[in-house]
């Protein structure tokens, strides 16, 4: 009876495992699943003339891994089109539509329970203002830094310096008086005699080491010294020989140094505030303003007190239509997808994303009506086991 018990005990496990690693993949497909996807930068790159194979972005291939881990193979159980973004949602939603699923990444609308299947979230999504701002192109705005007094102040003293330098050095080797080169030993010279013609000398201690600190060898302290400090001004090379010159060196670097650093904070500061010149930074700076919009948007932006032009946003030509736009100054600002506004920011020194994240819903696959409900859940526990391991 026992044992009878342990191995109904057996089977029933194993049969429970069993349908927890069926449950954690999909059946293949009978036919090939459209999976749509539109060009929308930088979540999915996508071009008619491209093989399908090669569509990239986060979105693309984020559907890949998910597919891949629910024993779905690209080409075999699906495929990527790569389609318009309104011709996308229609599909989902019309019963005989082809889409069988929207890679790119659907908000989650309440309205649209009904008739789209939406996976766990994937991200949130919201909008931001994109502007273009020319900086003004000044090629002398490289010497704004100083006044032009300024500038010919440091260009006399680097001609004085080198006029004060090389006149010192002359002096110098006329007053300098070089220390005795006598032996640290006694003079033993004998005259005829035997005895000594001269006192034998010693030399201080003192002497000793300035021999040694002035000493024209290259590991003096004097030549070690201006090594170093020298080479700050770039004169190592053309070293003076007396400490006079050297003096005027020390002075003259250590002026240098203050300027670069008082240029390059200047400069700093100046760039800071010609991006501070920007009259749009925020919602409340719109108002007023010619803004364009995707049609989708409308509405939200509406209730915000905006005055917007919808125009379709659907594809690659269309990113190009807005820019344009407001490049060529016809429109002041764009409000789009954070995603797809921080893309072009990075892309072109000019366009500038600004103000922060609103209106910031959820995003996720979404999938058709027909498509059996396990298979949506198989693909958000993917989902979700993927945020855990991030």
């Amino acid at each position: 009876m026992r044992l009878s018990a342990v191995l109904f005990g057996l089977v029933t496990l194993a049969l429970h495992a069993a349908n927890a690693q069926t449950d954690r993949r999909a059946p293949p497909f009978v036919q090939k699943r459209r999976v749509c996807i539109t060009d929308v930068k930088p979540l999915s790159y996508c071009d008619n003339s491209t093989d399908s194979t090669k569509y990239t972005g986060f979105s693309v291939e984020l559907f890949r891994k998910l597919a891949t881990y629910n024993n779905l193979t690209e080409n075999v159980d699906y495929y990527f089109d790569c389609v318009r973004s309104s011709y996308q949602k229609q599909s989902l939603k019309d019963p005989n539509g082809t889409c069988w699923s929207v890679a790119t990444g659907l908000e989650i609308r309440q309205e649209n329970l009904a008739e789209i299947q939406y996976t766990w979230p994937i991200g949130r999504q919201g909008l931001r203002i994109l502007i273009h701002y020319d900086e003004p192109q000044d090629i002398w705005f490289i010497f704004s830094a100083f006044e032009l007094e300024v500038w010919l102040a440091m260009l006399g003293t680097a001609f004085a310096t080198g006029i004060v330098v090389w006149a010192l050095e002359e002096c110098s080797g006329k007053l300098w008086v070089p220390l005795e080169e006598d032996s640290d030993d006694e003079q033993d010279d004998s005259g005829l005699h035997g005895e000594p013609t001269v006192a034998p000398k010693k030399r201080t201690l003192f002497k000793r080491f300035m021999k040694r600190a002035h000493g024209v060898d290259s590991d003096g302290c004097y030549n070690i010294t201006w090594g170093h400090v020298g080479n700050l001004v770039a004169v190592a090379s053309a070293a003076p020989k007396y400490m006079g010159p050297r003096l005027v060196f020390y002075a003259f670097g250590f002026m240098v140094l203050i300027m670069i650093t008082l240029y390059t904070a200047s400069t700093a500061a100046a760039l800071t505030n010609a991006r501070l010149d920007i009259k749009i930074n925020s919602l409340d700076d719109l108002r007023g303003k010619s803004v364009i919009t995707d049609t989708d948007y409308v509405d939200e932006l509406t209730k915000l007190e905006l005055v917007v032009q919808a125009l379709p946003w659907e594809d690659s030509a269309d990113d190009q239509t807005f820019l344009n736009l407001i490049v060529s100054e016809q429109k002041d600002a764009i409000i789009l997808d954070d995603t797809w506004v921080r893309y072009w920011d990075a892309q072109f020194c000019a366009l500038y994303a600004v103000g922060p994240r609103f209106n910031t819903r959820n995003v996720a696959f979404a999938f058709s009506m027909d498509t059996p409900t396990s298979l949506v859940d198989l693909f958000s526990k993917s989902i979700l086991e993927l945020q855990k391991e991030t």
